[in-house]
C-alpha cells in the first residue's frame, strides 16, 4: 500500500496520462490507486518499477488471443520527472535480450522492476 500515494500524484499528471488508455480514470483517486495495488496489477504481467527505492512507472505485457497467441501488446508510463533517462529502455522494452527474458533487472542506475 505504500505506493498509493505515489500512484495517485503521478496519474494525475497529465503529460503522465494524455496517450493512456481510456481505462485509467480521470481524475485518479486513492479508491483507484487502492483497487489497482490490491486486484488490478495481479492481472497479467504487471511490474511496477523504481528509481532508487521510488515508484515512477509500471510496465505490463497483455497475452494476445488465437492467431496472436505467441504476442503480446506492452504498455508502460513513466513518471514525466523520469523522462528521457533511458529507464524503459533499461528494461528490455526496446530490444529484450531472450536469455534474460524480456524484462531485465539492471541495478547500475538503481533501476529495477518489482
Amino acid at each position: 500500500m505504500s505506493d498509493v500515494g505515489r500512484l495517485v500524484d503521478i496519474l494525475n499528471q497529465p503529460s503522465v496520462t494524455q496517450f493512456l488508455s481510456t481505462k485509467i480514470p480521470s481524475p485518479y483517486t486513492r479508491e483507484d490507486a487502492m483497487w489497482w495495488v490490491q486486484e488490478g496489477s495481479k492481472e497479467g504481467f504487471i511490474r511496477a518499477v523504481e528509481y532508487d527505492g521510488e515508484l515512477v512507472g509500471c510496465i505490463g505485457v497483455n497475452p494476445g488471443n488465437f492467431e496472436y497467441e505467441r504476442a503480446g501488446e506492452v504498455g508502460y508510463w513513466l513518471c514525466s520527472s523520469h523522462w528521457r533517462k533511458g529507464l524503459i529502455g533499461g528494461l528490455g522494452v526496446y530490444g529484450p535480450k531472450p536469455h534474460r527474458g524480456p524484462f531485465i533487472h539492471i541495478d547500475t542506475r538503481g533501476i529495477k522492476a518489482r
